[in-house]
């Protein structure tokens, strides 16, 4: 239909100019409907905060800091963590053996 025709156009124009062929494929993948168009802006806007934008938050040291306090924080919890999951276990172990088969844990 009419892609075809404007490809075609732009072949017969011998040595075409690179924009003549730009406009060619804006006009088959740009956005056509306000659908289209809306769902184009906001993917390239993603784009664009993605690779391009600053962050909205500047991260001073101390910002940093409290950060890392509150990791070294959870790595105690999670480290805290292993022993109790170990009693768990073994509650489970014998939950399972008393009623046959029935886990506590799923």
């Amino acid at each position: 239909g009419k892609k075809m025709a404007e490809s075609r156009a732009v072949r017969s124009a011998g040595q075409g100019s690179e924009a003549s062929a730009m406009v060619v494929v804006a006009k088959a993948v740009g956005p056509t409907t306000p659908k289209k168009a809306t769902a184009w802006f906001l993917w390239l806007l993603g784009l664009y905060v993605m690779l391009m934008a600053q962050a909205p938050v500047h991260i001073t040291p101390e910002m940093e800091a409290q950060y890392m306090k509150i990791m070294e924080k959870a790595e105690t919890y999670r480290d805290l963590r292993g022993p109790v999951l170990f009693k768990l276990r073994g509650v489970d172990a014998k939950i399972y053996e008393q009623t046959g088969g029935v886990s506590f844990t799923l």
